[in-house]
């Protein structure tokens, strides 16, 4: 049994393609998702330790990171950019849409989402708001591993934006 389990690891990596897997030297990174596909990233640490993230962790490291390296997650928009509630509107470009609301857990950059479509479809999920940088927006929303991009109004209460569909948009209300 135990050597059966010990092939069933090493498979495993030895599957693992090695052009997905990076390695960082410095003591820090920008760890922001990459649009092309890949499944893991690999570290290795000042201490030689190496560790492994697949691509679902990563917009928790990096917030981590940014948070361990004295940056609020709102860092560049201002303290608490993000309120409490996000109302959201995904449209197809054929004209269908989902009506969503995103509800903020306590004060981190984790969202709990629930959508309305247009086609009588109801779906929730989780969503990782990823720093701001200026007034670029980007939120990783785990179910579907895919990023939303957009900007945050002048006055931080709205972000216009694409989502993964080609020419699909979103637009927020932030409360």
């Amino acid at each position: 049994m135990r050597s059966g389990l010990l092939l069933a690891v090493l498979l495993s990596v030895v599957a693992m393609p090695l052009a997905a897997q990076e390695v960082m030297e410095e003591e820090e990174q920008d760890l922001a998702l990459r649009e092309d596909p890949w499944t893991h990233l690999g570290v290795t640490l000042k201490n030689g330790k190496r560790v492994t993230f697949s691509r679902a962790e990563i917009a928790k490291v990096q917030y981590l990171t940014r948070r361990a390296a004295g940056q609020s997650a709102g860092s560049g928009a201002g303290g608490d950019w993000m309120g409490r509630v996000w109302r959201i509107r995904e449209t197809a470009p054929d004209g269908r849409y989902c009506d969503g609301v995103w509800t903020r857990q306590g004060s981190t950059n984790r969202f709990s989402g629930q959508w309305s479509c247009s086609w009588g479809a109801r779906v929730s999920d989780t969503l990782v708001v990823q720093p701001v940088r200026g007034r670029s927006v980007v939120v990783y929303r785990e179910g579907v591993r895919e990023n939303y991009k957009g900007t945050l109004s002048a006055d931080g209460a709205a972000i216009k934006g694409t989502n993964w569909g080609p020419g699909s948009t979103w637009t927020v209300k932030i409360e």
